[in-house]
């Protein structure tokens, strides 16, 4: 393993301390975390026409009101609590 020093401005540090707090982890835990995240983005391909278009239409579903509670999903799944 290797070790690897980051310096942070304060603004970030307090960022990342309090985002590691949120998922009960250390500093160090939730850098190498926000690290591995921000490498995966870079390699993501990018979306496609079909993904905009699918992500439109659940924006335009929800400005119209057509939005399910996560327990409704999971009824209409028949998926149990």
């Amino acid at each position: 393993m290797t070790t690897l020093k980051l310096e942070l401005s304060e603004e970030t540090a307090e960022w990342l301390a309090a985002a590691a707090a949120r998922k009960g982890v250390s500093p160090e835990e939730a850098a190498a975390d926000w690290l591995a995240q921000l490498a995966w983005e870079e390699e993501r391909p990018p979306l496609s026409e079909e993904d905009i278009a699918a992500i439109e239409e659940g924006i335009a579903d929800a400005d119209a009101g057509r939005v399910y509670s996560s327990q409704e999903v999971r009824a209409a799944l028949g998926l149990k609590d």
